[in-house]
């Protein structure tokens, strides 16, 4: 009786662990289950159609600015710095006397060379008349000519030497910097100064194949900076390159008054081109995977998405982009989960 009463409860005890290992390995099979729905499960993105729509857009191009105008100033004449009459920072405008050089010498010298072209001259008219009346012969009157021709060159050469001896300035602007002193001897070809003309500024900016046939000389451009983000400036397309560069860039200048010398050269500046309206291929530009300049964008079809190149016109909107080729219009193009994809990934559109 006892043993059979052992027996028994070794039996129950048996079956309840059964019963409990198999209740576990359903639990663990269902999680399995579950975990491989899961990880099975497609991915989920969102996709828009890439639409043709008639808009005016812009496109925005950075560059640095330059001056109008900028010279180093070069002596033409050789003597001690007698006299200075402008240093650096000083506003010059053309013809301002900028130094004069020890010319007493040059200055006696103009004033023989300049009585002697009268004298040669006077001679030349008495003879004319001589001539006219028989009184002398052509060969006197030919000897008469050239040496009246010898001393007006003497005497342009004289007034050159003089006005090379007072430096003036070939532009306006600012003397930006200078070299010279009083008492310093100058040499021929020796830097005097350098000038710079910032009344106007030049943005420099360089743009793609698809960009530079958008834009015309004579185009208003607006300017922005860091160094004013609460103003622009109002520029003009003044020169568009007929060549690009190695890398298929072409340059653009732009012309911006500066009346109040509020920008200055080396700064950086945004250009923003505006165009008319027109049809153009828009999609978001969060759709782009790796921005805008390497574009591609993940386009959604048959339950797959697949990575393409896109060229862009470089006009845009604030948050959309127009499309030159790469894509075609109605192809849905994902703009949510992207840098989850990879090309041919099976995906669920939501």
């Amino acid at each position: 009786m006892k043993k059979t009463i052992i027996y028994t409860g070794l039996t129950l005890l048996l079956f309840m662990g059964a019963f409990w290992k198999l209740r576990s390995n359903k639990a663990e099979q269902q999680a399995i289950s579950d975990f491989v729905a899961q990880t099975t499960k497609k991915f989920p993105i969102k996709s828009v159609q890439a639409k043709k729509v008639n808009k005016a857009l812009s496109m925005e191009a950075e560059g640095r600015l330059f001056p109008f105008k900028s010279l180093k100033l070069k002596s033409e004449t050789q003597g001690k710095v007698e006299k200075i009459f402008k240093k650096k920072g000083d506003k010059v405008h053309r013809g301002d006397l900028i130094l004069e050089t020890e010319n007493s010498a040059i200055y006696a010298g103009l004033l023989a060379a300049e009585a002697n072209h009268k004298q040669s001259q006077n001679d030349l008219d008495r003879f004319e008349k001589l001539y006219q009346d028989e009184a002398v012969t052509l060969q006197q009157l030919e000897q008469i000519r050239v040496k009246a021709k010898a001393s007006e060159a003497e005497w342009i050469m004289a007034k050159k030497r003089f006005r090379d001896s007072r430096i003036q300035a070939p532009i306006q602007g600012v003397i930006n910097e200078d070299y010279y002193e009083i008492g310093e001897f100058l040499g021929g070809g020796m830097p005097i100064c350098d000038i710079v003309d910032n009344s106007k500024v030049k943005l420099k900016v360089m743009l793609s194949e698809q960009e530079i046939l958008k834009v015309q000389k004579g185009q208003s451009v607006k300017v922005t900076t860091n160094i004013h983000p609460n103003k622009s400036f109002e520029g003009m397309v003044s020169t568009v390159s007929v060549q690009g560069d190695n890398t298929y860039r072409y340059e653009v200048e732009i012309l911006i008054p500066n009346p109040d010398n509020e920008l200055k050269a080396g700064m950086f500046a945004r250009g923003m081109f505006r165009f008319p309206a027109q049809e153009q291929l828009l999609i978001p530009r969060k759709a782009l995977v790796e921005g805008v300049k390497a574009p591609k964008v993940y386009v959604f079809s048959n339950g797959k998405v697949h990575l393409k190149n896109i060229v862009l016109n470089g006009q845009s909107a604030s948050d959309q982009v127009s499309v030159f080729s790469g894509l075609k219009e109605n192809e849905w193009v994902v703009t949510d989960g992207i840098f989850n994809l990879v090309d041919g990934m099976e995906v669920e559109k939501l």
